[in-house]
């Protein structure tokens, strides 16, 4: 049996099973959902270290220059950007689209482990580094207040009563507590 056969001998059917799909076609092309602005998310890293009651100049001169250093020398950074403040800096690392996360995570540590050298060695804690997502930016922020609870004691009331009822909550990623944790 030839395919072309029925086509051929009825024009007027193929011309409007032709027109048929056509139309189809249109009405399908239309209905595609298009974004202008599509939803890319770029792999992201971010470096924080701190050290306590230095100033932003000291920070920048003695944390984030010797990390910023090493950290450029990471395969695939499309874009560096820090924010220092007292006591604290946070820097961003932004790789290219191609750039495998796992492994620019491991190139992280390796240069924030040849950074530790030039780093003071009275600071708290080392460096640390988070893999980031622009899905997890922060929604919420909680501020405690009290006019006769130190900034301790209120750090201490929220770690212990708080942080954990927010923790069992679905779809909580993170949950930090900021304040100092000793008070003098």
């Amino acid at each position: 049996m030839n395919l072309s056969a029925p086509f051929i001998r009825r024009p007027v059917m193929t011309t409007l099973l032709m027109l048929a799909i056509f139309i189809a076609g249109i009405i399908a092309f239309k209905k595609l959902p298009v974004s202008d602005l599509p939803n890319i998310d770029y792999p992201t890293i971010s470096v924080s270290a701190f050290y306590s009651g230095a100033a932003p100049e000291t920070m920048v001169r003695l944390i984030t220059t010797p990390i910023e250093k090493e950290l450029i020398n990471v395969g695939g950074v499309k874009e560096i950007c820090s924010i220092t403040s007292r006591g604290s800096t946070e820097i961003t690392l932004n790789f290219d689209l191609d750039k495998n996360l796992d492994e620019a995570t491991r190139e992280v540590q390796i240069a924030l482990n040849r950074a530790e050298s030039r780093l003071p060695s009275d600071m708290e804690q080392k460096p640390s580094y988070q893999k980031q997502s622009s899905n997890n930016e922060p929604i919420v922020y909680l501020v405690l207040t009290s006019q006769t609870a130190s900034v301790a004691e209120m750090r201490e009331y929220g770690e212990k009563y708080i942080e954990p009822r927010l923790s069992r909550i679905e779809g909580v990623a993170i949950i930090e507590t900021f304040g100092s944790p000793h008070a003098v």
